[in-house]
C-alpha cells in the first residue's frame, strides 16, 4: 500500500529522522499495517525552503528530477518535489511534483493552477483557517468550477466537525489529506496525520505517478479537536 502526505513541510528547525518516525507512528494510529507499506512525502515548501533540492542521507537515490527515495527502519520511503505558491489574491495553491518553483504574488489561481497543469504537474487549493470564506472564497469556487483537474485539500489542521462537510461539499473533485505541519518545533509529530492511501501505483513511473493523484484514493486521518487548531495557530502567531 502506497501512503501519501500530500502538504509535506520540512523547516530548518526540523529533525529530518522525527519527521520519519513521526510517519511511521501516525500511519501505525490509523491501522495502516507494515507489511507492504510505501510511504511518499510530497513536499510543499514556501518561498524560503529548499530542502528537497538539498537532501543527504544514507542511501538516499535519486529516482527522476522530482523524486527521491530511501529505506527508513526497513519501509520504503518516497520524496516528491513540489511546492507552496502564493498567488495575487493571497491564495495558496500547492503544486506536488512541480520541476520549478513559481514566483509569488505575480499571478492569479486560476492561473497558477493552468500554469502548474502545463508543467505536468498536479494543482491542489488547500484549506486554511478562515481562508476559504468571504471574497477568497468565492475566487476558489470559480476557479474550481472552471477547472475540474483541480484537487482540494484538507489537512491535519481541520477540525473533525467541518472536515467531512468539506469533502462533501467538493463532490467531483478530487480530496487530498495532508499534515500541513507549521513552521515550530515539534510540529514534526504530525507528518502523516492525514494521508491518502493507494494501490498498485508504480512509483516510478512520475508521470503516471502524479496522473494517480487524479483519482479518488482512501483518506485517512487524525481527529483533530477545534480546540487543537485554535491552540496551535495561536503558538505560529506568537512565534
Amino acid at each position: 500500500m502506497l501512503v501519501i502526505d500530500t502538504h509535506f513541510h520540512f523547516y530548518p528547525n526540523f529533525s529530518f529522522e522525527a519527521c520519519l518516525d513521526a510517519c511511521l507512528t501516525n500511519v501505525k494510529k490509523l491501522g495502516i499495517e507494515k507489511k507492504d507499506l510505501q510511504i511518499m512525502l510530497c513536499f510543499t515548501e514556501r518561498y524560503d525552503c529548499n530542502f528537497f533540492e538539498k537532501m543527504e542521507y544514507p542511501q538516499l537515490k535519486q529516482i527522476s528530477d522530482n523524486l527521491k527515495t530511501l529505506h527508513y527502519k526497513q519501509v520504503p520511503f518516497y520524496f516528491l518535489r513540489g511546492y507552496q505558491i502564493i498567488s495575487t489574491e493571497n491564495i495558496e495553491v500547492l503544486a506536488l511534483g512541480c520541476p520549478e518553483r513559481l514566483p509569488d504574488k505575480i499571478f492569479n489561481a486560476a492561473e497558477l493552477c493552468h500554469k502548474i497543469q502545463q508543467a505536468n504537474a498536479v494543482a491542489v487549493l488547500p484549506w486554511g483557517l478562515g481562508k476559504w470564506l468571504g471574497k477568497r472564497g468565492k475566487i476558489i469556487q470559480s476557479v474550481l468550477d472552471e477547472n475540474k483537474n483541480v484537487c482540494v485539500g484538507t489537512t491535519a489542521l481541520q477540525p473533525i466537525v467541518f472536515r467531512n462537510m468539506f469533502i462533501k461539499k467538493f463532490t467531483g473533485h478530487v480530496v487530498l489529506f495532508g499534515s500541513d505541519a507549521l513552521p515550530m518545533t515539534g510540529e514534526e509529530k504530525y507528518c502523516c496525520s492525514m494521508v491518502v492511501t493507494k494501490q498498485n501505483v508504480p512509483i516510478i513511473d512520475e508521470i503516471i505517478l502524479k496522473r494517480s493523484f487524479l483519482t479518488q484514493g482512501a483518506l485517512l486521518g487524525t481527529k483533530t479537536s477545534f480546540m487543537e487548531t485554535l491552540t496551535r495557530e495561536s503558538l505560529r502567531r506568537i512565534k
